[in-house]
């Protein structure tokens, strides 16, 4: 595996990892953050109390991140849950907005109660605003004393993309999976410092992996026969790998397409599917798709117009949902064409 000295490293992918203690410069322990799309808020910790709250994602549906919408058109978001903690969840529990748009949203409260360990759906609709362009809200479980319950910590994250459905593509601008090597893939965990990947790597690696296949087996059994990228974090709570591609110039109606699952075999399987920009240090979060083994393969458009005439560079992450071991994600053909 290739590694380099940790001030290079953070020089060079500029890691939100790099504040993690051990690394040189850093300030004070904090959790690790996503290479690939930090939290634009991370929920406060919850206040002592006679028990401990606690949410756990087990699975989203409804409208996909970042994908077509036409304005005003109304879209529904679905997170089925379960209360991890030792609180029961009463009626006095509501879903809230905490981050950027709210959509014009008011509190969600919860329709019946949830003992420990039980599980239910939290869900919202929303109107699609009327000018063109890519919306981010976030929302959390919030407790009559005001703590809030998200994934992982995180919000629960809905990002609308407002515009005309695109034409038909006529031609291929990248090819990721050819383009494989020519990313820079980098893995990190909270046990140690980010690191950069070789390519091709190994896919039994439990420090993460970039491999290409081109028979991938989807974990609900479908098989396909063209070139997919699969990632796989570190084998360790909260894994996290990206690849950063060269930056090329968006042009109005190009778009982004790719099929994403679980791979065959990968019991347990769980993880957040990444697509980001990058901008110098910055950082534009485009979309998360949450997958488990149990969904079926997504077939995703995302119309990249809302960037038109910038330069950016393509960032494809996973973020492993609990521990990494089985989370292998595939990207199957993965491109942007116009």
């Amino acid at each position: 595996m290739i590694r380099l000295p940790a001030q290079a490293l953070c020089i060079a992918v500029a890691l939100a990892a790099c504040n993690y203690p051990g690394w040189p410069g850093a300030t004070q322990p904090t959790p690790i953050e996503s290479p690939t799309s930090p939290p634009l808020a991370t929920l406060p910790a919850s206040h002592a109390s006679d028990c401990i709250e606690g949410m756990t994602v087990l699975s989203e549906s409804g409208y996909l991140d970042a994908t077509p919408a036409q304005a005003g058109a109304t879209l529904g978001r679905t997170w089925h849950v379960r209360n991890s903690g030792t609180c029961a969840w009463t009626t006095e529990y509501a879903l809230v907005p905490v981050e950027g748009d709210s959509f014009g949203l008011d509190p969600v409260p919860l329709a019946e109660s949830v003992a420990p360990g039980e599980e239910t759906d939290l869900q919202i609709l929303l109107t699609a605003p009327s000018n063109p362009g890519l919306y981010s809200g976030g929302w959390a479980l919030q407790s009559p004393k005001g703590e809030l319950l998200g994934a992982g910590s995180r919000p629960l994250r809905v990002r609308v993309n407002v515009g005309s459905l695109p034409a038909d593509p006529t031609a291929l601008v990248l090819s990721m999976a050819d383009q494989m090597c020519s990313a820079k893939w980098v893995a990190a965990s909270p046990s140690g410092p980010g690191r950069l990947l070789p390519c091709p790597g190994y896919d039994r690696d439990q420090g993460g992996s970039i491999t290409r296949n081109d028979a991938p087996r989807f974990s609900t059994g479908a098989l396909d026969d063209e070139p997919a990228l699969i990632l796989h974090p570190p084998y360790e709570e909260g894994g996290l790998i990206s690849g950063t591609f060269p930056s090329y110039a968006i042009q109005a109606g190009d778009q982004f397409r790719v099929i994403l699952g679980c791979s065959a075999g990968a019991s347990g399987c769980a993880a957040r599917f990444q697509l980001n920009t990058r901008e110098g240090d910055q950082l534009l979060p485009i979309a998360e798709w949450f997958i488990t083994e149990a969904d079926p393969p997504r077939n995703l458009v995302v119309d990249l117009t809302f960037l038109a005439g910038r330069t950016v560079e393509i960032v494809l992450g996973v973020d492993a949902d609990g521990l990494g071991a089985p989370d292998t994600a595939i990207w199957l053909q993965p491109r942007i064409v116009r």
